[in-house]
């Protein structure tokens, strides 16, 4: 299945496995995991269990400073090894990243992110590369 198949078809499929998949999505899946991934089937049992921890739910990563593009959804926990991945990622990437919550990335904002308030920007390392 190509990208532009998959897009057409609104199917759930990993985006390793077809070519032509965006580069930035790819590596996402590689570092954070599968899309839409969940961190537990209870949110309210998973923030019991680990009330001191930054949670995001449905949450969407966005990468470029000059026009987000979405590159992942899924739960995040920033607490539990998940910043470390975004940063990772926004190291390979080159790329500002921004974790923002469902609303602010999906329905109408799935183009045009509202980036008011991230729950978090990741800036690559100044080492890597230019930001772009």
């Amino acid at each position: 299945m190509t990208w532009e198949e998959r897009q057409d078809a609104q199917t759930v499929v990993f985006l390793s496995e077809w070519e032509g998949a965006p580069t930035h999505q790819q590596e996402a899946e590689k570092i954070l995991g599968y899309p839409g991934r969940l961190l537990s089937q209870s949110k309210g049992n998973y923030n019991a269990s680990y009330p001191d921890h930054v949670v995001v739910f449905n949450g969407n990563v966005f990468a470029g400073k000059k026009s987000p593009t979405k590159i992942w959804y899924g739960d995040l926990d920033l607490t539990a090894g998940d910043k470390e991945r975004l940063q990772q990622l926004s190291n390979k990437l080159g790329l500002i990243l921004y974790v923002v919550r469902e609303m602010a990335g999906r329905f109408d904002h799935e183009f045009e992110p509202d980036l008011s308030d991230p729950v978090a920007v990741i800036h690559p390392d100044p080492r890597n590369k230019e930001v772009v």
